[in-house]
C-alpha cells in the first residue's frame, strides 16, 4: 500500500483542476490563487515524495517542515502581491520545484528503461506518455506566453494554447505520478 503522501499528491492534482476551472471562468484574483497555490503545493508534495523515496523518513522531520515553511511563505507572497512581481514569485518557486521533480522522475525513468531491471512495457509507455504530455504542455504555454499577440492578429480564431497547457500538463503530471507510485510499489 502507498503512503498517505500519494493521496495528498493526487488530491493536489484534483485541487489544481478545480482551481483552474474557477480561475479561468471568472478571471478573479481569488480564483487565480485557487489555481496557482494548489500547483505550488502539488509540486511540493511531488518533491517530498521524490526526495523521501522510502516509506520511512530519510531526512528526518526537518525536511517536510522546511517544505511546508517554503510553501507557506511562497503562498503568502504570491497571494499578497500582484502583477509582474506575483508572476515572477510564483513561477520562480513553482518552476524550480517542477523542474527538479521532473529531473528526479527522469532518473526513475532511466532506471525503469535500463537493462538491469527494466519496468514492464506498460509502465515504460506511461513514462513516455507523461513526459510527452508534459513537453507538449510546456510548448503550448511558452508559445501562448511569447506569441499570443502575434497569433491573435494572424489567426482567425484563438487556438486556446493556455487551456491546452492545462490539459497536457495535468495529463502528464497524472501519468508521471502513477509511474512514481509504481516505482514505490515495485
Amino acid at each position: 500500500a502507498l503512503e498517505r503522501r500519494f493521496a495528498v499528491a493526487f488530491a493536489a492534482v484534483m485541487a489544481v483542476g478545480a482551481g483552474s476551472i474557477g480561475f479561468h471562468t471568472t478571471l478573479r484574483h481569488e480564483w487565480q490563487m485557487m489555481d496557482e497555490v494548489p500547483m505550488l503545493w502539488s509540486a511540493l508534495s511531488m518533491t517530498f515524495i521524490l526526495v523521501e523515496d522510502k516509506a520511512e523518513s530519510v531526512h528526518g522531520r526537518w525536511f517536510p517542515l522546511a517544505l511546508a515553511a517554503h510553501g507557506t511563505v511562497t503562498t503568502l507572497l504570491v497571494a499578497l502581491s500582484g502583477g509582474a512581481l506575483q508572476f515572477v514569485l510564483f513561477h520562480t518557486s513553482f518552476g524550480t520545484l517542477e523542474f527538479y521533480s521532473l529531473y528526479r522522475v527522469y532518473l526513475l525513468w532511466s532506471k525503469a528503461t535500463g537493462t538491469e531491471s527494466p519496468a514492464p512495457v506498460a509502465v515504460r509507455r506511461l513514462y513516455r506518455q507523461g513526459f510527452g504530455c508534459y513537453g507538449v504542455g510546456l510548448v503550448c504555454w511558452a508559445t501562448d506566453l511569447l506569441c499570443c499577440e502575434t497569433m491573435r492578429s494572424a489567426l482567425p480564431a484563438n487556438p486556446q494554447l493556455h487551456a491546452w497547457w492545462h490539459v497536457f500538463v495535468s495529463g502528464g503530471l497524472y501519468s508521471l505520478l502513477l509511474c512514481v507510485a509504481h516505482n514505490r510499489c515495485a
